[in-house]
């Protein structure tokens, strides 16, 4: 088996060695290092050249002539490996020196896989650990809605990737099959790592490791992360709208889609009779519970 690394790099220069060291260390070694780099103006790319040059894991460096944006960065990094596995990489973080086996290990004992992400442990700008307390009956910091036994794993479902990506890309391996896929259908409107959970839960094969296998660096220059902003509802509906629509492209349902449409529209709309046509709608009862359809009235009446 194959495993390839693909890191999405743009001015990363501030904590790309350690992220590479820790990637090339691993208890079980990488086979492929695939670096695209977003027309960074620091000394990323000449970091990368002089670590990738002290190993020999096969390394390929790809350098933008413009900035494409991390979400198609991404898209071109997953599109140049070769490898069976492909673990998705940030630029700051630091991988567990077993993060591979166990990840590798999973998908051998889990031929249905499709796509497995684990949890994380939090450091900030120096490298020094921190907690940051989760929402009661949540899993992975609070990005995945339900209780997970410690070290155990559990298949998630794809209702609960419609309604947020459950996890940083960083945490993600996916098979070279999900991979071609995604590299054929994406858009890149949405954030890759939410696609591919969607694509991955569209066919059954989405699974959460509940181990902490990276070290997620919280840091002023993160491109994404814990920055504690609230989002309105509204916004929330238009973002489940997005998700709905670009996972027609894997599993095509144009009821699902346009019921994720009207209710954003109602929402933005801020019109509570609206709403309470959606409570006729069989997907209403499907996709959201009865405080969920409860809140949306709320959130209109408010308005």
């Amino acid at each position: 088996m194959i495993i390839s690394v693909a890191m999405a790099t743009y001015n990363g220069c501030s904590y790309l060695k350690d992220q590479l060291a820790s990637v090339l260390s691993q208890s079980v070694s990488v086979d492929e290092v695939v670096i695209s780099d977003d027309h960074s103006d620091d000394d990323t790319v000449s970091i990368a050249e002089r670590l990738c040059d002290t190993t020999s894991v096969r390394s390929v460096i790809s350098c933008n002539e413009k900035t494409l944006g991390f979400k198609a960065n991404f898209h071109k990094a997953i599109s140049l490996c070769t490898g069976d596995l492909i673990f998705l990489c940030d630029q700051d973080d630091i991988w567990e020196p077993q993060k591979v086996e166990h990840m590798v290990s999973f998908f051998d004992q889990h031929p249905d896989a499709l796509a497995v992400f684990s949890c994380f442990s939090l450091i900030d700008g120096d490298g020094k650990l921190f907690e940051r307390p989760s929402p009661p009956h949540t899993a992975n910091g609070g990005l995945l809605a339900q209780e997970v036994e410690d070290n155990t794993a559990v298949k998630i479902s794809l209702k609960t990737v419609l309604h947020a990506n459950p996890c940083p890309g960083c945490t993600l391996a996916v098979r070279a099959s999900l991979a071609k896929d995604f590299v054929k259908k994406s858009e890149s409107l949405l954030p890759h790592d939410w696609e591919l959970c969607l694509a991955a839960a569209a066919q059954n094969g989405l699974y959460f490791l509940n181990r902490p296998l990276i070290r997620y660096r919280i840091h002023s220059g993160n491109t994404l992360g814990f920055h504690g902003s609230e989002t309105k509802r509204d916004a929330i509906a238009r973002q489940k709208a997005q998700a709905a629509r670009q996972l027609n492209r894997y599993r095509p349902d144009e009821r699902r889609q346009l019921f994720f449409d009207s209710r954003a529209n109602y929402l933005e709309k801020k019109s509570p009779f609206s709403c309470l046509r959606l409570w006729f709608c069989r997907d209403y009862y499907r996709y959201f519970s009865f405080r969920e359809r409860v809140g949306d009235i709320l959130f209109c009446l408010k308005a």
